[in-house]
């Protein structure tokens, strides 16, 4: 079917089904007799809402009983987290109360008319809006990043470790979905639905996908309509599209159907490369809805029968709750761990001396914590960890931008709404306090979440300074920001510290850095090591210290104002890795194929898994890439056709019948089965195993297999 706007202007609209007629003429009573007849489930105020949209937009239409259903349907969705609203709070800590007050008092000079209790999604972007009102402009020039999974990066995603939620920074001013975009829903088809994940995991790491695909996202359990309508104000679905035969078509399949398959949106000239994809896994491309520029969503029953609604009125009719919050006790309460993610764009931890992909003049960083103790104090050090990897490059606070991705457990009771209205205070005291805006903001929820969880993306427009030792003899600092009493940072003492740290950079005095977050100073300086630099620390209590909560590593070429630890020193000569791509040498009666195979198995969020398989492609060589959730006989199969393994981080294939013997058949042939994991130590006899220049032979190890009470390395 075609979605040119122009098909839409020419159908005449068409009620589909039985109509209810004079329904825009209805009186209360009768109104709550057809509530009761047809057994609606919304309120009898959004019912009248419909009569007087149907009067009032829509010229006196009358409605079909299955419209009236499908808006019922609509009504009665879960709200969104977004759209909760705050009728009281109640805190015990005087830090978090002053935050709320001063919240509420900023709402009051945006809007002196609301009325209405603050919501969840306006608390989570009010201080960006009141810097913006300021003169402090949001968007970074030449950026508007979206949030994706992080099983379906594209265009350069990253995310921190564990995470699931991960940033695309899309670069350009355009908005992410343009008029002529497609939506495409991946259905398993004929595979089986324990098949299906794996399928769906190759499907998103090919390169067709990953290069075309503009956004992709999992199917919740509310249905396809949920999850469209914020993302396009205009939109049209294809019903036939998504009908097993293409006639029992309903608008229910748009709130009923499909949950956990993926959607991706692409440009209609990549849907064919994409679609060829999906068919060659066995998968069934569905191309189900198109992005139009009207601000309707047409609903397509056939070819000549359509029915539209103004997306604003769909979106009203989403269902909104008033909730009380009750935030925890933090006094005296351990924050939780933060992972962090080192500046740079997409550091593969595989590759060594290579970023995936690296783009000029851009600092990126990201932190993650789950909140399960403190979450005001930890969301605020969560931004703040972010946020000075970008300042120490250079870049002053407020011309970083942030996004903010909070991620919580059903809001069913006060305490959980506590626990996210605090983690919302937290990063909203840090925004004001630096003046950073936000240039994106999301909240979501996840059921199978206990706590919140907080992603935070800082984006600057400063070039990245590297995070590994430039130069012998340079000096190396270790600065970490005041704290309180109270256990907040010293702010005043943080902005005069990043100033000063922002004017070296400028005068070209650090030569690099790094963010520690819980983390010793000496377990950072390996991380910044070369082949050829290391350092010697002239600062004993830096030797045996204990982890930081936060601080700031850097190396310097100058004499600075802050505790001096040490500095840079050359290491003995490396033997220098090949430039070439070798691998064991194949046995050539199990070899079927003349070109080398890779299989990559790691977690389904391990995001520098991409990167390791392009590098692999453009070797030469045929990769695949798979999630270690794979069923056994998948992993097995693959294994038989490979003719190098490679598991990525911490995981181990089972010890199944099916994959021992695998695993012996792949030995036969030459080949071998490779661990990619941090501090390794190599065995002596492993030095003819040789991969190509950029993958570090310190995380490299071989896989014992037990077998007859002894072991052996494949």
């Amino acid at each position: 079917m075609n979605f040119a706007r122009k098909d839409i202007a020419m159908n005449q609209t068409k009620p589909h089904g039985g109509l209810v007629r004079r329904f825009c003429d209805y009186t209360p009573a009768q109104i709550a007799k057809l509530k009761s007849d047809l057994a609606l489930r919304m309120p009898h105020a959004s019912l009248r809402m419909c009569a007087d949209y149907f009067r009032a937009v829509e010229a006196k239409r009358e409605p079909a009983i299955a419209e009236l259903r499908f808006l019922d349907a609509i009504a009665s969705l879960p709200p969104r987290a977004e759209e909760i609203t705050l009728s009281e709070l109640y805190t015990n800590d005087s830090f978090v109360a002053l935050t709320y007050a001063d919240m509420m008092n900023k709402r009051r000079e945006l809007r002196p008319d609301a009325e209405e209790p603050i919501s969840l999604g306006e608390a989570f972007s009010l201080a960006s809006a009141y810097l913006e009102r300021a003169g402090q402009s949001r968007k970074l020039e030449g950026h508007a990043p979206v949030f994706c999974e992080t099983d379906a990066l594209v265009r350069g995603a990253v995310c921190a470790e564990r995470a699931s939620v991960a940033l695309d920074t899309n670069v350009g001013n355009a908005p992410i979905f343009s008029e002529g975009d497609l939506f495409m829903l991946v259905h398993r088809g004929n595979t089986p639905t324990w098949k299906y994940d794996a399928k769906i995991d190759a499907f998103l790491s090919d390169e067709d996908v990953i290069r075309n695909v503009k956004a992709s996202f999992t199917v919740p359990e509310e249905g396809l309509l949920y999850k469209l309508l914020p993302l396009c104000d205009g939109i049209c679905y294809n019903l036939p599209a998504l009908s097993p035969d293409g006639y029992s078509v309903t608008p229910m399949l748009l709130v009923e159907k499909f949950s956990e398959y993926r959607v991706i949106a692409l440009q209609k000239c990549n849907a064919d490369a994409v679609a060829k994809v999906a068919i060659r896994l066995e998968l069934r491309p569905m191309i189900f809805a198109a992005v139009v520029n009207d601000k309707k969503t047409h609903i397509l029953y056939s070819s000549d029968e359509i029915t539209s609604y103004d997306t604003e009125f769909l979106r009203k009719l989403l269902p909104k709750s008033t909730v009380v919050a009750k935030l925890p006790n933090e006094q005296d309460v351990p924050a939780a761990e933060i992972s962090h993610t080192p500046m740079g764009l997409h550091q593969c931890r595989y590759l060594t001396g290579k970023s995936y992909p690296q783009r000029a003049n851009q600092t990126l960083s990201v932190a993650r914590s789950i909140l399960l103790d403190s979450p005001y104090r930890t969301a605020m050090k969560t931004a703040l960890t972010a946020l000075l990897s970008t300042s120490a490059s250079g870049c002053k606070p407020t011309d970083s931008k942030l996004a903010l991705s909070l991620r919580c457990p059903t809001l069913s009771d006060s305490e959980t709404i506590g626990e996210t209205v605090a983690v919302i205070l937290g990063v909203y005291r840090l925004q004001c306090e630096l003046s950073v805006s936000a240039q994106v903001t999301e909240i979501t929820t996840d059921p199978s979440l206990a706590h919140p969880e907080l992603n935070v993306f800082s984006i600057s427009p400063s070039p990245l300074l590297p995070s590994e030792f430039t130069r012998k003899g340079n000096r190396l600092y270790c600065v970490a920001p005041a704290v309180g009493k109270n256990g907040l940072v010293d702010f005043d003492a943080l902005r005069a510290l990043l100033k000063e740290l922002s004017e070296f950079c400028r005068q070209g005095d650090i030569q690099s850095v790094r963010v520690l977050c819980a983390e010793r100073i000496t377990d950072a300086i390996v991380k910044m090591e070369t082949d050829a630099l290391t350092s010697h620390l002239t600062d004993a209590d830096a030797l045996v210290g204990d982890r930081l909560p936060l601080a700031i590593l850097f190396e310097a070429s100058s004499m600075l104002p802050y505790p001096m630890i040490g500095y840079v020193s050359e290491k003995e000569a490396a033997t220098e890795e090949p430039s070439v791509f070798q691998f064991p040498k194949l046995s050539e009666t199990l070899n079927r194929t003349d070109r080398y195979r890779v299989v990559l198995i790691g977690k389904a969020t391990d995001h520098d898994t991409i990167a390791l398989a392009k590098i692999i492609r453009e070797h030469g060589a045929d990769c695949i890439r798979l999630s270690d959730t794979a069923p056994e006989f998948v992993l097995c199969n693959e294994l038989l056709g490979a003719q190098l393994v490679l598991l990525c981080g911490e995981v181990d294939l089972p010890l199944g019948d099916q994959l021992l013997f695998a695993r012996r058949v792949l030995k036969e042939a030459g080949g071998s089965v490779i661990q990619l994991r941090e501090n390794v130590n190599l065995p002596q006899n492993f030095a003819d195993h040789v991969l190509f220049n950029g993958i570090s032979k310190a995380i490299l190890t071989p896989i014992a297999e037990e077998t007859d009470g002894f072991k052996s390395f494949s």
